[in-house]
């Protein structure tokens, strides 16, 4: 009867072991994870203004206080409307239709 016990306990502590890996394995998981959205949204709020729905939204304002000094705000804002333009452009070329 001692030998039963034993290898309950034995059983019992194994699947203890395993079940604590396993949240042990959960907790690393949900760090990482964490951490990486956590990158994800920095990149994000710096560089989030260079979706083209955002660079093409004439209503939305690009704010650039957190961007590099080498890039030049004045030049970006230029090309952004250049762009903003030839695809505008472009768009109303598609409506038009050949002879």
């Amino acid at each position: 009867m001692h030998g039963d016990k034993t290898s309950e306990d034995a059983a019992l502590s194994h699947e203890q072991k395993i079940r604590r890996e396993g949240f042990a394995s959960f907790d690393k998981i949900i760090q990482e994870m964490t951490t990486r959205f956590k990158q994800l949204q920095e990149i994000s709020d710096k560089f989030g203004f260079l979706m083209p729905a955002k660079l093409l939204n004439s209503q939305f304002e690009c704010d650039l206080s957190h961007i590099l000094e080498d890039i030049d705000k004045d030049e970006f804002q230029m090309e952004r409307k250049r762009l903003q333009q030839f695809v505008s452009y472009s768009k109303s070329e598609e409506n038009i239709i050949p002879l």
